[in-house]
């Protein structure tokens, strides 16, 4: 969850259907962590990547409550990470 307030970013926008792509990027140390807080304002598939040249990804995600709802280290892109996951509306980080 996003315990760490220091270490987490605001999406800014609340994801609803229809509202694209959407790129966040940002730079970690080996080692780092970075949390971002979204909402999600309707039912919805949605997909996460983090990839990097330099570094291992790992992906996880999180509801409100702090409940693990997916996480991925190495797939489908080798030592990048994917989420795909149906959504209900909430915070999520």
């Amino acid at each position: 969850a996003c315990t760490d307030q220091a270490l987490t970013s605001e999406l800014g926008i609340a994801l609803a259907p229809g509202f694209g792509d959407y790129l966040v990027s940002g730079s970690l140390v080996p080692g780092g962590r970075g949390d971002w807080r979204f909402d999600v304002a309707a039912d919805m598939e949605l997909q996460f990547d983090a990839r990097s040249a330099e570094l291992d990804t790992v992906l996880g995600l999180t509801d409100s409550a702090g409940t693990l709802v997916g996480e991925n280290d190495d797939g489908p892109l080798g030592t990048d990470s994917r989420l795909v996951l149906s959504l209900t509306p909430g915070s999520y980080c």
